[in-house]
């Protein structure tokens, strides 16, 4: 039984050891590690003949002989805490360095300091590496009864607290940090486990319980496949066959109560592996304490000179007789996943070729690392998972769980696919391939428009000599047939316009205008360039002849006293003042003039004096909220609806040149600066309503006055005159409601506060509104939260659906649940929760809500299409692939998309955090009562309204 037991400690401890696969790239599961070990051999291991101090160093014997050569191991004994050793020859003899190990058999106390200067030599270590670029993983390994006994208090909360912060400090800086500790003995200190932090805590009471909590350990940081019985046939006492199905990186042996050699590993064709480790275990000697004499057996690492093991069978020779039920065999994978993309079936092999609009779709396969032999997936072992996906501009678009994902079509904007594939207690094997796609060429034209006088000129047959005209480059969506705005194609610009005469380059100059060209009777060539990104340049060009002008404008016939007969006629052509004529193609006996009374030049002038008048003098909006409310009335009773405004200032409509007034389009109303502060308001529906204008109020008693009252005017169109004031706001009733519009001036609460208005406030497409909560249990602590939770979960936000409930936007929302802190759930499970408001257009959010239905007929197009974002008391729904943490409530609700049961959140949104960038800590944000639209991460800053660690849930857990 003991050969059996001991086997596995061994085995156990192999796949421990081999923790090296979390940093996981496309070309192996394999990485670097280096190990920090404190080993406790302090006397209270072996009191009371305890063995627990010859299992510990058995194990960590183990440990030395299979790591990988590249590996760093140190050992930090608790009898001398200041220094973390190296075990002699590790590097060059790995049988001395185990040898090493089992003769240091010092007794000293058990300090906890010992776990810091093994974590700093983790963090020397990784400062030494960083700039290697080798992938590396670091992990903390802590062996010890527990019995702190250094001078001054050191208990569990104090353990928790130097490898959590030790843990969060690293991992924040980059290192990829794990962390076990194993705490022996009944009076052992045991830690807290933080999946979080990477940190894995368990205790065992005496040395043979370690079998059963590495086994578990082993399952958490999963090392290597440990070959089935099944695979593995004894051929003769001295010879054992073992099968592979996959390709493999090295194979671990390690053999119990046998002190055989292997002399040689063949594969069934003939192939040699190499055996580049071979050292001898055996248990630790020391006079007084007891030792289990059990403990003997040998550890073999074989790779194949630096290339995968092929898959096949593999006959090992050893010296001596084997026994088949004490030897264990590990394997360790050598895989890589490789991601294509295809175009109409086809590969693609030059990503640049891919362009907006294409149509694309992703498959994963599995290879042998460093070939071409695709490896069934079938082969894995456990449980396997696999998922494609896709992002644009880091933002999740869309995602599924296979090896395949079909129809995706490509925007001109950064795009990243993805994929992950994880099988047994591996971590997931990862491929990204990041590419921007050009704007798609074939659905643009660059044309080029002709300007004379301010005027284009459609025929530029028409054109003659000393005309003077400018030239515009324009690019068009030729499926649509609109121009399309250059700054907003979303790659790099390269574009230039020019002309020639008689092939003769004259001027080419970087952008799309070129103005004040002066034309000469030469045929003139007109051209423009634009390049996208690295697609090929559009171009354009156009040629014609500019009339020569044979019959002059103004003839003159000089006298000449010295030739009286010579009647040479001039031709005087006039040209803008300030344009220089030197052409030398301008026809013979040609003079040309400025005309200083040309109409235009004396119109001009005064045109623009005009307008600036006319512009300066205009009425503008001083800093303001337009706000509409909505209050319902049904059963002779009143309630508060939504909330919208929107903001202006004096700039609001610059670009409105020919109105004498700013003018702000805001819930089918039109509000235009007046006098004093005051707007003038016109519907924009060809429709009668009822509607009055009266004092501004928000006294539920006068509002249902007002709308009971009789001063309506009633089916008729609004007024051109309307106007309301700080003091007044205009009432428009409907059947079930009213809406109320008003103006406030804005005050300035925050030195920051005015470059937010200006990047909220201004947004046409967006429109805000808020609505009052009916929630009657308020909860400011997470502890009132976790006493009335059903469940507690944290997961990812994966989908968000509006609906209507009794004319009230909601949003069930998809949560896939990765960590479970309390209720009936599991990881991976999808759940359902619905949220008070959303996100909806503004044809649905009226149709839905039933909200002045009968202007939906009458709504334009742009305005239908707006897009109303719903809030409650200060909160927005939860957005899509954010990481939440929840406390959960049976809603008890029902609803057509779905039959599963669906939850709500305590406290409405009081029982939603969100994780923070430091993917430990958790805030419920503080509600956004700026009225500017604060973002998510501003509304958390500090704290937000509460907050709460992973530490802190699994203590409250447990």
């Amino acid at each position: 039984m003991k050969k059996k037991t001991f086997s596995l400690i061994l085995a156990v401890f192999l796949m421990v050891s081999c923790v090296s696969w979390s940093s996981l790239s496309a070309a192996s599961l394999h990485v670097r590690k280096v190990v920090s070990v404190v080993f406790d051999d302090s006397g209270s291991m072996s009191t009371n003949n305890s063995m627990n101090w010859s299992y510990a160093n058995y194990a960590l014997q183990t440990l030395c002989g299979l790591l990988n050569a590249e590996d760093e191991l140190y050992i930090t004994y608790m009898s001398n805490p200041g220094t973390a050793v190296i075990p002699a020859d590790f590097s060059s003899n790995r049988q001395n360095a185990v040898d090493s190990i089992r003769s240091t058999l010092d007794s000293g106390n058990t300090p906890q300091s010992a776990i810091t200067t093994a974590q700093n030599k983790l963090v020397e270590s990784y400062n030494n590496n960083r700039s290697s670029g080798i992938q590396t993983e670091y992990w903390l390994f802590v062996i010890s009864d527990g019995e702190f006994n250094e001078q001054g208090v050191f208990g569990k909360a104090e353990l928790d607290t130097v490898l959590q912060s030790f843990s969060k400090t690293q991992i924040t800086d980059g290192m990829d940090l794990h962390n076990i500790y194993l705490a022996i003995g009944s009076n052992a200190i045991e830690a807290t486990s933080e999946p979080g932090l990477n940190i894995i805590a368990r205790k065992c009471d005496d040395g043979k319980a370690i079998v059963s909590v590495l086994s578990e350990l082993s399952n958490a940081v999963s090392g290597r496949y440990r070959i089935s019985k099944d695979y593995i046939t004894l051929i003769d006492d001295k010879t054992v066959e073992v099968a592979t199905e996959i390709p493999l990186m090295n194979i671990a042996i390690l053999m119990q109560n046998s002190s055989a050699i292997l002399n040689s590993i063949v594969s069934d064709g003939g192939i040699p592996l190499r055996v580049v480790q071979q050292v001898s275990l055996k248990y630790p000697e020391k006079p007084g304490w007891t030792s289990d004499t059990n403990l003997n057996g040998k550890a073999f690492l074989l790779e194949n000179a630096g290339q995968s093991i092929t898959a096949g069978k593999y006959t090992l020779k050893f010296s001596d007789k084997v026994d088949i039920n004490a030897l264990d065999i590990m394997v360790e994978p050598a895989f890589e996943l490789r991601m294509s993309i295809f175009k109409n079936s086809i590969e693609v092999t030059n990503l640049p070729s891919l362009q907006e609009k294409d149509i694309i779709d992703l498959q994963m396969k599995l290879y042998e690392t460093g070939t071409n032999n695709e490896v069934d997936n079938g082969l894995l072992k456990g449980e396997i998972t696999s998922s494609l996906g896709y992002m644009e501009n880091d933002a999740e678009i869309g995602s599924a769980d296979s090896m395949v994902l079909q129809g995706i079509t490509l925007k001109n904007v950064k795009t990243s696919v993805y994929g992950t594939l994880t099988f047994g207690n591996f971590l997931p094997l990862t491929v990204l391939i990041e590419f921007t796609p050009p704007v798609r060429e074939s659905n643009l034209e660059l044309r080029l428009s002709v300007m004379k006088n301010g005027e284009e000129v459609a025929d530029l047959s028409t054109l003659k000599q000393a005309d003077v005209i400018s030239v515009t480059a324009h690019i068009f969506d030729i499926t649509t047939g609109s121009e399309v705005d250059i700054s907003m194609l979303g790659a790099s610009i390269v574009n230039s316009i020019g002309y020639r005469e008689n092939g003769t380059e004259i001027l080419t100059s970087d952008g799309s205008v070129l103005s004040d060209i002066l034309l000469t009777s030469a045929k003139t060539d007109l051209f423009a360039s634009l390049q996208i990104g690295q697609s090929a340049p559009l171009t354009v060009s156009v040629t014609f002849n500019p009339f020569k002008q044979d019959s002059p404008v103004t003839t003159v016939t000089p006298d000449n006293p010295l030739n009286p007969s010579d009647t040479t006629v001039y031709k005087i052509i006039v040209v803008p003042e300030g344009i220089t004529v030197d052409r030398d193609d301008l026809a013979d006996n040609t003079a040309a003039v400025p005309m200083f009374k040309d109409t235009i030049t004396l119109i001009w002038p005064i045109f623009i004096l005009a307008y600036l008048v006319f512009y300066l003098t205009k009425r503008r909006f001083s800093k303001s909220f337009i706000t509409r409310k909505i209050y319902f009335i049904a059963d002779s009773a009143i309630r508060e609806g939504s909330k919208s405004q929107v903001f202006v200032k004096p700039s609001t409509g610059w670009r409105q040149f020919f109105n004498h007034a700013c003018t702000q389009k805001f819930a089918y109303l039109t509000f235009t600066a007046a006098h004093n502060g005051e707007v003038s308001v016109r519907y924009l529906l060809q429709k009668p309503i009822d509607y009055l204008v009266a004092s501004l109020t928000d006294n539920l008693d006068e509002i249902e006055r007002i709308f009971s009252g009789e001063s309506w005017k009633t089916g008729t169109k609004l007024e051109k005159n309307i106007r309301i004031s700080e003091s007044t706001a205009l009432y428009i009733k409907t059947k079930n409601n009213i809406s109320i519009h008003y103006i406030r001036k804005w005050h300035k609460r925050a030195k920051k506060r005015s470059k937010s208005d200006a990047a909220s406030l201004n947004n046409d497409d967006v429109m805000y509104m808020y609505e009052q909560g009916d929630y009657t249990a308020g909860y400011d602590s997470v502890a009132e939260l976790q006493k009335d939770a059903y469940g507690i979960v944290t997961g990812t936000v994966l989908s968000a659906k509006p609906i209507f409930r009794s004319n009230i936007l909601h949003t069930l929302s998809e949560v896939s649940v990765e960590t479970v802190y309390g209720g009936p759930f599991t990881k991976s499970d999808v759940i359902y929760i619905e949220e008070h408001g959303g996100q909806v257009t503004m044809a649905d959010y009226i149709k839905g809500t039933e909200l002045e239905n009968e202007a939906v007929e009458e709504i334009d197009t742009d305005t239908e299409k707006t897009s109303v974002v719903v809030g409650i008391d200060g909160y927005y729904p939860m957005p899509l692939g954010r990481r939440v943490l929840l406390f959960l409530q049976d809603s008890g609700l029902k609803t057509e998309e779905t039959d599963q049961k669906i939850y709500s959140c305590l406290g409405g949104y009081k029982g939603i955090f969100y994780q923070q960038s430091d993917k430990y800590t958790y805030v419920n944000p503080k509600p956004d009562e700026s009225g500017i639209h604060e973002s998510l991460e501003v509304l958390c800053a500090n704290g937000g309204h509460m907050s709460v660690t992973a530490g802190e849930l699994y203590k409250k857990k447990k």
